[in-house]
């Protein structure tokens, strides 16, 4: 008697389940945590020797969209949410340390490695980008862009910021007090035109010396 293709179709769905289950680990419980490295080879599903272990972290309540170390504290990872909330990790502690609202949900942030700048942008309303001096309590906004930044990057010691979006444009900002670690930020803009009026430039970064940056659309 021949198989029906529902019948077919399900047990290719069984199997399918089965080499699942036996090749990669069930999350349920173990959410934070010491992972060995016999774990860490299940989890990434294939037949390779992983000869190192892993701590797995959770930002509760929120999805992590990047990550980076803190510059001066080697145990602790730098989150940004989904919710638009900077999270601190401790991978001694295998625990969160902090979390903190950094503006709006219909917003982004991003930091520098020493979470001592940091830039809320990507509101669809108001294309400024609000930069936050955590050491000094001081905050200045970055105005040039005509519609919504995509991407926002800050160099490690927070001096320059690049931002790029929509319509092709791309910024390099500096940001300086030259009166003193409290004083009233001076801004300074960029212009790079690169980028065509057509495309959306979605991706920036910059080197940890702050000398080089670099910007993507979507023309390639």
């Amino acid at each position: 008697m021949r198989a029906t293709r529902s019948q077919r179709a399900k047990n290719v769905t069984n199997v399918l389940n089965r080499d699942r289950t036996h090749t990669r680990v069930d999350r349920a419980g173990a959410d934070i945590g010491l992972v060995t490295s016999e774990r860490v080879a299940r989890l990434c599903g294939d037949q390779l020797e992983h000869a190192y272990e892993a701590h797995r972290l959770t930002t509760h309540g929120t999805a992590c969209i990047s990550c980076c170390y803190h510059h001066t504290q080697p145990n602790t990872v730098i989150c940004n949410t989904t919710n638009n909330s900077i999270a601190l990790l401790d991978t001694a502690k295998s625990a969160c340390v902090g979390q903190q609202a950094k503006g709006s949900r219909r917003s982004s942030s991003t930091c520098n490695p020493s979470v001592s700048h940091v830039a809320v942008y990507g509101d669809p309303i108001a294309p400024a980008i609000e930069v936050q001096l955590c050491n000094s309590g001081k905050y200045v906004f970055l105005e040039g862009h005509s519609s919504e930044v995509r991407c926002c990057c800050i160099s490690t010691d927070g001096s320059i910021i690049v931002s790029s979006g929509r319509g092709g444009q791309a910024f390099i900002w500096q940001v300086q007090q030259p009166n003193g670690p409290y004083s009233d930020p001076v801004v300074q803009r960029h212009s790079l035109l690169a980028h065509s009026s057509s495309s959306q430039v979605k991706a920036c970064c910059i080197c940890a010396s702050g000398q080089w940056a670099a910007t993507g659309d979507t023309h390639g």
